[in-house]
């Protein structure tokens, strides 16, 4: 008999045992770590070390846009012929400032054309003043006669003479005498700033006339020149209706004296007697004049007043003599 050796079947079984037992004991300690208390549970802790935060730059994500076809020569859009160059002036900027140079521009088949010269805008023209034939001798119902002038005796300059009329129709008080004086291209030389002026009496009577001296000053001679006269209108009016008698005239000390008398007829004068003697050469133009006040005890008897006038000539020529008086 042949006898077979039987291996028992747990002889094989440790190895399914194993795989069968294993996962038995995994879920027995899973439950048993988790329902018993955590007596004995010891925890290792290990200790990282300290982290220290750094900047990171944001990162932007740049599309690349699809690169677009080229394209082709041939498909060039058509351009309009270019226009042929024409000659053209050129003018001055928008500024207002003047052009370099003056530009000639000569066209083809044609005669050349000279290009007018650029004006100057940086500074508004001198206005060329014209120059009249006589001096202006009337202004705002005043005129001016006799005048005269000659060198200033006693400074350098010249000094002017005349009668101021007054023609406004009513009695004026003088302000200012003035004048404007021109030299031989119509410029300015000098004027009111220039000026000294003087008359005998503030208001004139309509009608009446007023010997007056205006000192020059800087000049040596004028080409031209303009008066003026600056007044208003005044509700008093002196007399100037006066007789003068007894009158002496004599020549002292290079001085050209009048002495005599003078009454009013017609008008008793209590405030002031002002006396003019007016000197005239040969062409009735005033050389110089002089003048004498009165006032007070003078005048309170109203019998005639006396005078006495002498005129420094400085070697100038008289003709003849005039009187005149105003008073209140």
């Amino acid at each position: 008999m042949n006898l077979r050796t039987i291996r028992p079947a747990w002889k094989n079984g440790p190895v399914l045992l194993v795989i069968v037992v294993a996962p038995a004991l995994l879920a027995c300690g899973f439950w048993g770590i988790s329902s018993e208390p955590d007596l004995n549970h010891v925890i290792i802790r290990n200790q990282l070390p300290t982290l220290t935060p750094t900047y990171s730059p944001t990162h932007s994500f740049q599309v690349t846009p699809l690169p677009q076809p080229a394209a082709p020569a041939g498909d060039a859009p058509a351009l309009a012929p270019k226009p042929a160059p024409i000659d053209v002036i050129p003018s001055e900027a928008t500024t207002g400032a003047p052009l370099k140079r003056a530009v000639e521009v000569t066209r083809s088949g044609s005669t050349p054309m000279a290009a007018a010269p650029a004006a100057n805008m940086s500074a508004p023209p001198t206005p060329v003043r014209p120059l009249p034939a006589a001096p202006n001798l009337e202004t705002s119902g005043w005129s001016f006669a006799g005048i005269r002038w000659s060198p200033a005796p006693y400074q350098e300059g010249l000094v002017l003479y005349g009668d101021m009329v007054n023609n406004t129709g009513v009695a004026q008080e003088l302000s200012l005498v003035s004048g404007t004086f021109y030299d031989g291209q119509g410029g300015i030389i000098a004027d009111a700033a220039n000026t000294v002026d003087y008359w005998p009496i503030d208001i004139i009577p309509p009608g009446d006339q007023v010997p007056f001296e205006l000192t020059i000053s800087n000049i040596q001679s004028a080409a031209d020149f303009n008066l003026n006269v600056t007044a208003q209108p005044s509700n008093q009016s002196p007399y100037h209706d006066f007789q003068f008698l007894d009158i002496k005239q004599w020549t002292e000390d290079e001085a050209y004296c009048l002495a005599g008398n003078v009454d009013s007829p017609n008008s008793a004068v209590h405030d002031y007697l002002v006396i003019a003697a007016v000197l005239f050469d040969a062409q009735n133009n005033i050389v110089t004049f002089g003048d004498d006040f009165e006032s007070g005890p003078a005048l309170s008897s109203g019998a005639p007043v006396d005078f006495e006038i002498c005129i420094d000539l400085t070697a100038q020529d008289v003709a003849r003599y005039e009187l005149r008086a105003w008073g209140q």
